[in-house]
């Protein structure tokens, strides 16, 4: 490995979301416009920042992205895996050519009109961080002089280090909580195609020393009228359900994006039933732990009137002992009694579907995916917003 003295440190994390859904110039249709970007400083802790783009991909992370495949190739072929190894050509100048490879081969940023890309990235202090071993008193802090070059470092100490880093800030949980955030302002069909993801170490800006899982599928093609983001009420959003001491989002943001990404009916069903579920379980919790709700109705000008229900004046039971059913009857006649009824028949038809799916005496044909679908986006938006 080619000596180099390690001078800049970053961690980033990313994940690109790719469709062919897009929002365009209400003046010309045809037109794609990208919404501005949200950048939040020091979260999810001091000295890290989150960055999500929606409509293009920014050139650093699709640098990043073919340096990463340019990386997995040259490491297939030092494994054996892949071509042959020119031996006559320095490892920078083999990397360079696995990096071209990768780029001419590579569509996923012409196969979509449209892409969200949420990015968190942190600068590593390399003077003070646990991983180069650094005599302060006798270096002075001078870069040029302190022996930290990569061949001083072995891998498996910057695995740990990144690792322990995943481990602590959970970017998955993380990145889940985020997109479900997001959905309150843009259309949950943006979010539905991962095309890229992952962790990465970058030295000196170029050399990504970890690489990431990558995976591809297509998309259907929709149009939305351009609009400008809350990105007030976004922000604030993923500060507070994002937090990584906030874990109330945590199952909930996993099970609706997998239903969401999930193309077997059986399995999509499966999801998105046990997500309501507990949706409905820790919103009733919340409520009962409350003792009372304040109930939001809008009238024709768009105003809120608040009405106060003490809980035990509508409850006469021991809440423990309520069925599913009953639970969901009660918050939906708080959060939509507009459409309680409606909700109601629904749920009792998704619940019967779960139930027959344990017996085995339905087939996927017959399962409300889109009954089910429509509880979910109104009562996650809610669960996001109020709770």
């Amino acid at each position: 490995m080619d000596t180099q003295n390690v001078e800049t440190l970053k961690i980033i994390c990313f994940r690109i979301y790719a469709t062919n859904n897009y929002f365009y110039d209400p003046d010309d249709s045809s037109k794609i416009i990208p919404l501005s970007p949200i950048i939040i400083q020091d979260y999810p802790e001091i000295d890290w920042k989150f960055t999500c783009f929606f409509g293009e991909v920014p050139d650093n992370i699709k640098t990043l992205h073919y340096l990463i495949k340019g990386y997995a190739l040259f490491s297939f072929q030092m494994l054996g895996l892949g071509n042959y190894v020119d031996n006559t050509k320095t490892r920078k100048e083999q990397i360079e050519e696995c990096i071209l490879k990768g780029k001419s081969g590579s569509t996923v940023f012409t196969d979509y009109k449209w892409y969200t890309v949420e990015v968190l990235e942190k600068d590593i202090d390399v003077l003070n961080c646990d991983i180069f071993d650094i005599d302060h008193d006798t270096e002075k802090k001078n870069l040029a002089k302190i022996s930290n070059s990569i061949d001083n470092v072995s891998s498996k100490k910057l695995m740990q280090f990144l690792t322990t880093e995943i481990k602590n800030k959970q970017f998955s949980v993380l990145f889940d909580k985020i997109t479900l955030c997001l959905t309150s302002e843009i259309p949950n069909y943006f979010f539905r195609k991962l095309v890229d993801s992952g962790c990465v170490l970058i030295m000196n800006g170029t050399m990504p020393l970890i690489l990431p899982k990558f995976e591809m599928t297509g998309d259907l093609c929709v149009a939305k009228k351009y609009q400008n983001l809350n990105q007030e009420k976004i922000s604030l959003l993923i500060k507070q359900k994002g937090a990584i001491q906030n874990k109330s989002l945590n199952s909930i943001s996993y099970l609706y994006l997998a239903m969401m990404r999930e193309e077997d009916k059986w399995k999509k069903f499966l999801l998105g039933f046990v997500c309501l579920e507990i949706i409905t379980l820790k919103i009733f919790k919340k409520i009962n732990l409350d003792n009372q709700y304040i109930v939001h109705l809008k009238n024709g000008m768009g105003n809120d009137k608040s009405v106060d229900i003490p809980i035990f004046d509508v409850i006469h039971m021991d809440t423990n002992r309520m069925p599913l059913v009953a639970k969901f009857s009660f918050i939906a006649g708080i959060l939509n009694p507009e459409k309680y009824s409606d909700d109601r028949l629904i749920f009792i038809k998704c619940k019967e579907a779960r139930d027959k799916m344990g017996h085995d005496t339905i087939t996927t044909d017959k399962l409300p995916l889109s009954e089910l679908q429509t509880l979910l986006d109104y009562y996650i938006e809610k669960m996001v917003i109020t709770f």
